[in-house]
């Protein structure tokens, strides 16, 4: 026979639950996207959305911002990708406990690219570029985010990766599926990314300023094509499919820090590359970590 549990007891467990699944700021290990099986038509195609937000580990404001976007990847799950990207006069090495270099020559190029003079900055989508303001503010990425997902999906990401532990070979199998006629140039850009490294951060936040071991999320490693990705299609029509394929060496470290295999993830994109005003604006994304 079943009792009733008491009100009291009732209401402390709501609370508790309420607490689990608000939570703005999630630990390693981050749960994994689902992989997608590149070879499946049953796949729901959604819109996903990617925001590159430029930082830097000296950067005493960026832990709040990261921590804003973590609360949207919690709300939108899937739908949004998250690609943090060291650069600038914040990413410098600098003295202990700042000892360390998350920059990549493809993060730079970006940062210089785009102008960003600031942190923290996201680029939504690379949306605005570049009649109007194309960095955003933490404050508007929310509502970004709502909007872009609300328009229908012109083409679809879908990815599988082979992992080899012996020779640490990574293929990446990638297939686009063009759901609306497109016109102009497309290129696709694949990157190498590594979530939850602790390291020290600069966080005006905190006693002291300083958190010994902040976790970095959702950063930049290096890229798998080149920074500015692979023209892949022109022009394309509805029901168009394109496969590549993408193999890559992970190297045992990046700059003197070790690889975590098991947390790494690869991102994929496709943009309009369309001559001779390319307008950067991604249409679609996709994330599956590497094993």
């Amino acid at each position: 026979m079943y009792r009733l549990l008491p009100v009291r007891v009732l209401i402390a467990l709501i609370f508790l639950s309420a607490s689990i699944f608000s939570c703005d700021y999630v630990e390693y290990p981050y749960t994994p996207p689902t992989p997608v099986n590149v070879n499946s038509d049953t796949v729901q195609k959604v819109r996903k959305v990617i925001l590159e937000e430029f930082t830097g580990h000296t950067c005493g404001n960026c832990p709040t911002a990261a921590k804003s976007a973590t609360g949207l990847k919690n709300i939108h799950g899937d739908k949004l990708v998250l690609l943090t990207i060291h650069e600038g006069f914040f990413a410098l090495p600098q003295a202990p406990p700042f000892t360390y270099d998350f920059r990549t020559a493809t993060g730079t190029a970006y940062g210089s690219f785009f102008g960003v003079i600031q942190h923290p900055m996201a680029l939504v989508n690379r949306i605005d570029y570049p009649a109007n303001n194309h960095l955003k503010t933490p404050g508007n990425w929310s509502s970004l985010i709502d909007s872009l997902l609300d328009v229908p999906v012109e083409a679809f990401i879908s990815m599988e990766n082979d992992f080899n532990e012996a020779t640490k070979i990574l293929d990446c199998n990638i297939r686009i599926d063009v759901l609306r006629p497109l016109t102009g140039t497309f290129n696709l850009v694949v990157l190498l990314m590594e979530d939850s490294i602790q390291k020290a951060q600069i966080d005006y936040d905190v006693p002291n300023d300083t958190v010994q071991d902040y976790w970095h999320r959702h950063i930049l490693r290096a890229n798998i094509t080149g920074a500015w990705g692979d023209s892949v299609l022109t022009d394309p029509q509805e029901g168009d499919t394109l496969l590549k394929n993408y193999s890559y060496s992970v190297p045992a470290d990046f700059k003197g820090y070790p690889v975590h295999t098991d947390q790494c993830f690869v991102i994929a994109y496709l943009y309009d590359a369309t001559p001779p005003a390319p307008t950067y604006r991604i249409l679609q994304a996709e994330e599956t970590k590497i094993k």
